[in-house]
Order: structure tokens, then sequence, then C-alpha cells
């Protein structure tokens, strides 16, 4: 019996080894069984994760596919009014997959405002994002301090920027051109860098000259086309102001700008023209100033003298404005599309009118040779010429205008002298589509020296003299500056035009917004 007890034994300690090897085999099969399926369930959850990522970045891939949609109608048609006829009513299949939809709005300032939003449908529901894009359009006369479509005068006279005295070196002090200059004619004895139209002659005709400021002599560039009316700073008024008929405006250094227009019908509720005759930088709007023709007649029953003691009289059909020194500055039809401006620019204008006067310093906020900024810049847009009158009354004449300049508010000597000495600030972006930028009276030989600062686009070049830098042997030497300002290339005056057909837009800006809550509902 013992022995029959100790093989029993034995054999169940045998039998527990297999049973043993068994289990263990079970269990790691189980093993082997869970592994890869906690790796399948893990996969299974985290297959929500992936898809909504791959949405969220789907979603901003089809965002950018709207810009990229109106930016392409946008540059095709070179106007918001037109591309924007065209903005999508709901969410439009984007090429790269997803939908897009945006909205677009014209800023205060002529750039442009894309919202678009982004969708991805699918399992797990629809992601949206939206980002907000501003679009500006490139503007190349910003990129000169000159540009002129004939190196002319209106007479055909050959503009050869000559001095009285050989050789004409620019940095004497006596006078200087200091920034890029272009032409679609061509250009003689340059003294700064020059472009040309392909194809153009660079050739000088004259030697002596010394090339300063801008290094790299004369290079060919795409000629560009001027505007050749005023029907988009007309159009952009509308969300500023309009006068009619000759208008007087003193920009104010504190902000906004007085006004007097004889012929611009008075409402006591129109910012435009309040009672007191000062527009606030609010009430002008978007800051385009459009100055359209008058009436045969000008109005006699409003206020035609102005807080700043500028006045206006009108006899019939002339009107006559005066400074604050009561000296006459302007007498023209009251049918004249004409604008008289002076004064310091706070904030940011453009003036745009048939003719434009400057009838004393134009400088801003920040002083006289001060370049503009973000806050402070001026356009003055004339279908026809800009002009500065002679320092004496009466002295000058335009297209039936009289016209002159006021010394007495910048030197000692005052009307009825010889103020050839007496010099002037014209601070901006001008533009003078089918004209130039030029004295009212040629070869005056008691103009003074002038000052300009910032960039000119003109059809001619006007007076030969503007550019002479010495007063040699002729008393029409000016002793002229010009200068470029680099600042109205980025932040250019609001609406100032660009050229006929060569006015790319780009984005600027892009920023991730919360999305819309008015969102069309996404097929």
């Amino acid at each position: 019996m013992h022995t029959l007890r100790s093989k029993l034994r034995s054999f169940d300690a045998r039998d527990d080894r297999g049973d043993l090897a068994v289990i263990m085999g079970i269990f790691v099969l189980m093993l082997l069984t869970m592994i890869p399926l906690a790796g399948y369930v893990g996969a299974l959850a985290q297959q929500p994760i992936v898809l909504q990522d791959q949405k969220y970045q789907g979603a901003l891939g089809a965002a950018e596919s709207g810009v990229s949609d109106f930016m392409n109608r946008l540059n095709a048609a070179l106007s918001y009014t037109t591309a924007s006829q065209v903005n999508p009513s709901g969410f439009v299949a984007s090429p790269g997959g997803g939908y897009f939809y945006y909205t677009t709005s014209q800023l205060s300032n002529g750039s442009v405002s894309i919202t678009s939003t982004g969708a991805v449908t699918g399992a797990y529901g629809t992601v949206e994002r939206t980002i907000r894009v501003t679009a500006a359009q490139a503007n190349p006369f910003t990129k000169y301090m000159l540009f002129a479509n004939h190196n002319s005068m209106s007479n055909g006279t050959q503009n050869n920027y000559t001095c009285q005295s050989s050789p004409c070196d620019v940095s004497s002090g006596l006078g200087s051109v200091n920034g890029p200059m272009m032409t679609n004619d061509q250009f003689y004895n340059q003294d700064a860098r020059v472009s040309f139209p392909s194809g153009a002659n660079s050739g000088s005709s004259a030697s002596g000259y010394t090339t300063t400021g801008y290094p790299g002599g004369i290079s060919h560039s795409t000629p560009l086309t001027l505007p050749s009316t005023l029907l988009g700073m007309e159009a952009a008024s509308q969300g500023g102001c309009t006068y009619l008929g000759p208008t007087y405006i003193r920009f104010n250094s504190s902000g906004g700008y007085y006004v007097t227009s004889p012929d611009t019908a008075f409402t006591s509720s129109s910012g435009c023209y309040p009672p007191d005759g000062i527009v606030s930088n609010t009430s002008a709007g978007n800051g385009v100033i459009y100055v359209g023709s008058g009436g045969q007649n000008c109005q006699t029953s409003i206020p035609l003298t102005s807080p700043d003691g500028s006045t206006a009289a009108s006899s019939g059909t002339q009107v006559t404005f005066s400074d604050t020194n009561s000296a006459a500055v302007y007498t023209g039809p009251c049918t004249n599309s004409d604008v008289i401006v002076q004064g310091t620019v706070a904030g940011n204008y453009s003036v745009a009118a048939n003719n434009i006067y400057l009838s004393s310093n134009l400088c801003y906020q920040t002083g006289c040779g001060v370049p503009s900024s973000s806050n402070n810049s001026l356009g003055m847009v004339a279908q026809n010429s800009i002009l500065l009158g002679a320092s004496t009354p009466s002295s000058s004449s335009f297209s039936g205008v009289t016209y002159s300049f006021d010394p007495c508010l910048y030197g000692t000597a005052c009307h009825g002298s010889s103020t050839g000495n007496i010099p002037r600030y014209v601070s901006g972006a001008l533009m003078a589509m089918t004209g130039s930028f030029d004295y009212a009276a040629q070869n005056s030989g008691n103009d003074g020296p002038l000052s300009f600062l910032g960039i000119l686009a003109t059809n001619y070049t006007g007076n030969t003299h503007f550019f002479e830098t010495k007063n040699g042997a002729s008393s029409s030497g000016k002793q002229t500056s010009f200068s470029y300002d680099p600042n109205l290339s980025s932040n250019p005056p609001p609406y100032f035009p660009a050229p006929v057909g060569n006015s790319a837009w780009a984005t600027s800006q892009f920023v991730e917004i919360i999305n819309p809550t008015n969102l069309p509902k996404v097929p």
C-alpha cells in the first residue's frame, strides 16, 4: 500500500507539471492575441483624433483657396467693385478638397479685407476654420520720386535738367534731386538713378554731371500709364467729401480742415460742410476730398467766411478767395473744378480736382521737410495740373484764373516785395494726369526756392527751370530741392491712383479668427 501511494504521488506531480505547461501555453496564446487586439483598439481610439487633425489642416487649406479665388478675380478685374460682384453666395468646392466661403469689403484706405472660411466634412462631423486677409493694390508710381510720361513741357520743349554752371553737382546744397526717377520718354543729364522703358534712348547729351544718391545709373523699366480721368476718385469720395465749384481748403494741424465752397449746397447736417466750416477727421470718412464742376453762378446764401479768417467774395460768375492776411490768392469762374490747398496735414487725405492750386506751404503735422507716416499722408490728384503761384500777388495766370502764393505766413517780406528768397514747402504724393506740376507763371524771376518731399507723377515735367540747381546768369533758377519720401510706398494716401493695367493686388496681412456665426450651410 505504501508503495502504491508513492507511485500515485509521483504520478500527480508529473501531471501537475503538465497542467502547468498547458496553462502557460494558454496564457502565452492569450497574450499574443490581446497585444494586437489592444493595438487595434488603440488605433480605433486614435482614428477620430487623426481624422479631425486632417480635417483641421484641410479646413485651413480650403480657406486659403477661397482667398486665392478672390485674389485671382481681383487681379483679373483690377477693380474691387467688379471683382466683388462674383463673391460666392454659399460654400464652394475647393480644388484641394473641402469647401470655402468668403466675404469681402473695401477698407477706408482703399485696401480690401477678405474673410474666408474653409470647411471639411466627413465622419465625426464638420471642421471649419476662418482667416482674414488684407489685400493692397501695388502702386508702381510710389516707387519713384519722379515719374514723367513726357520729359518735356506741354508745348513740346525738351526738359534737359540743365543748370547755369558746369559741373552741376547736386550735392552742393544750392539745389538737389535726391530719389529714383523714371520716364516713358527719356532723361538727359541724370542727377539721380533714372529708369527707362525697354528700347528707349538712354544716352546723355552733355557731360560734367555728377551722379549722387542712387547708384546704378540707367536701367530699363516697363512703361507706366497714367489714368486720364478722376472717375475713380469721384467714386471713392462717396465715402468722403464732395464739393462743387472753386473750393478753398486749409488743413488744420490738430486734425481735419477748414473749407469754404461757395457753390456747394449748404446743409446744417452735412459733416463735409458743417455750419462752423470745420470738417473733422471723422466727418471726412475715408479721407477722399473731391471737387467737381460748379454752376454758372456762385451761391450767395451760404457762409463765405471760414473760422480760420479766410474769406470768399462772390460776384455773379466769379469767386475770389482771400487768405488770412486778406490777400487775394485765387479769382476764377464759378464753373471751375478747382481747389486751393494749404495748411498742415494731420491725418490721411487725398484731394482730387481738375486743377489744384497751392496757395501756401503744405507740410505734415510733424514738420516741414519731415516724411509722411501711417498717421499723416496727403495725396493731390489733378486731372489737369498742380500749380504754384508766383510770390507776388496777381502776377500769375492760368486758364482764366489769377492766382498767387502767400509768403507772409513764412517770412518777413510780404505782398508787393521782391520775395525770391522765400522758401516754399510741398509734401505729399502729387499726380497731374494730363498736365504737370508747375509754376502758374513760368519763368518768373521772383519765384523763390522750392523744397519738395514726396512722389510726383505727371504727364509733362513742366517748367524746365524746376530742376535748375543754380541761379546763375538767368533769374529763372529756383534752387529747388526734390527728395523722395519712401513712406508713401508702404503707406500711400487713400485711393491714390495706380497705373492703368499695371497695378496687381497682393496680400499683406494674415490672421485666423473665430468662425462667423452667420455662415451658410456646408454641402
